[in-house]
């Protein structure tokens, strides 16, 4: 309600509410899809957080919504000067992000943007303050791109007024890095990386995204789309470089591939009592799978030893905790804003 009459009566955007009411009818609304198995599945999301989601708009609304980035029309501009002052961290660096809001460039231009995620859905807004205009993408697909969307949108709308494109990625040719191409681990992030030279480029990994990696000396690339860096240290170990300017550690690791003992280790029930729930680790075929309450199961891929990641599951990587005797007492769950979250295990069900 007041966001419906302090911004989006003010600024027009009369297609624009947070769906509050579950049983409220939109007309022309639309449902999330995914791809599995090569079919095509409605992908709903199973809450209702108003505020930090469930918010519904039209492209049409969020160019009303580019004009008050530009203008000010609710709260004038000392409300945008707010909302576009940058983080400070404590050691001094200055973050990228805002409220709410992503500081960066795209061809030569300063830009400000956000995207966001539910299942089913994919979006994206990017704004050129310079042009005062920019670009509104909404995905009901859960595979898509919106980012690259918007991207490609601004390359044709704005062709004139961008820098030139550059390449995406250096040749194999020079840099130490590419002898150094593998399989990486940060404790610190609670992440794994991989180098790979592919189609004659270097490129990182990470979950299901590839960055093209630019060399800028024999030891320090940049990933193609800017600004984060990534540079070859000493002992085969890397070091991952925000465009905030936060330092993640990362060192080599071997492949795992687990045996059917490994797999039976740890098959089991889990139990967080910190968040009251309890999860199952099965082991169907030669795989394992994770099972949740409300939720499909996630198949478990191995990672290195003892560590998985969860394929689907918002970047979820869990590792098996032992005891002296190399027993699996618990799990730890990691996702990126979450690291290090036990769950215990309990004994099955009698």
């Amino acid at each position: 309600q007041y966001a419906d009459q302090q911004m989006f009566r003010p600024l027009g955007m009369s297609r624009t509410h947070f769906h509050d009411d579950n049983s409220m009818i939109v007309p022309g609304r639309t449902r999330g899809y995914t791809m599995r198995d090569r079919e095509w599945h409605e992908n709903v999301p199973n809450y209702s957080t108003v505020g930090a989601t469930s918010l519904f708009t039209t492209v049409e609304d969020l160019v009303r919504w580019h004009r008050q980035l530009d203008e000010g029309t609710v709260g004038g501009k000392s409300a945008l000067a707010t909302l576009f002052t940058r983080g400070v961290l404590v050691s001094g660096d200055t973050l990228l992000y805002a409220l709410g809001i992503s500081h960066g460039s795209y061809r030569g231009q300063p830009t400000i943007s956000h995207s966001g995620g539910d299942p089913g859905y994919r979006t994206h807004v990017l704004h050129f303050p310079k042009f005062q205009g920019g670009v509104s993408v909404l995905c009901n697909l859960n595979e898509s791109n919106p980012v690259r969307l918007a991207e490609q949108t601004a390359d044709l709308y704005f062709a004139s007024e961008l820098s030139p494109v550059v390449a995406a990625g250096d040749s194999v040719a020079g840099g130490a890095l590419v002898g150094a191409t593998g399989l990486y681990w940060s404790d610190q992030t609670e992440s794994a990386a991989r180098v790979v030279a592919d189609s004659g480029r270097l490129t990182r990994r990470v979950g299901q995204g590839r960055a093209p990696l630019r060399k800028l000396s024999e030891t320090k690339y940049l990933l193609a789309q800017g600004p984060s860096t990534v540079e070859l240290l000493p002992g085969g170990k890397l070091e991952m470089r925000s465009g905030n300017g936060e330092r993640s550690g990362y060192a080599k690791v071997d492949e795992w591939t687990p045996t059917p003992a490994d797999r039976a280790a740890l098959a089991g029930r889990y139990t967080s009592e910190e968040i009251g729930t309890t999860w199952e680790i099965r082991t169907v075929g030669d795989s394992l799978t994770l099972e949740r309450r409300k939720f499909l199961p996630l198949k478990l891929v191995p990672i290195m030893k003892d560590a998985y990641s969860a394929v689907g599951g918002f970047g979820v990587i869990i590792r098996a905790v032992r005891d002296r005797a190399g027993r699996i007492t618990a799990v730890t769950v990691g996702s990126g804003r979450v690291r290090r979250m036990e769950f215990a295990r309990v004994a099955p069900p009698k």
